[in-house]
């Protein structure tokens, strides 16, 4: 759970709970695969600071949050290209 790297489809999966640890994790997989995307729609929650690592990087999304705070107030802020 939480956030894992698909070297192969070059994505980074956050799924379900994305806690404060895993936020450096996040932000180093952006660091390190700058053009990877992000699938985010198993995600039911995400501490602050991967929010903010996610406002920063600025990633593209190829999904989605299901969750329906993520998508409504966060998902503006994102690049979403669907897949």
């Amino acid at each position: 759970m939480g956030v894992n790297f698909d070297l192969i489809e070059n994505v980074i999966e956050l799924d379900e709970t994305v806690s404060v640890e895993e936020a450096e994790t996040l932000l180093q997989l952006l660091l390190e695969h700058e053009d990877a995307t992000i699938d985010a729609h198993t995600c039911t929650h995400m501490h602050t600071a991967a929010v903010q690592v996610l406002l920063a990087s600025k990633p593209k999304f190829t999904k989605l949050p299901e969750d329906e705070f993520l998508k409504r107030f966060l998902a503006p802020n994102w690049d979403f290209q669907e897949a």
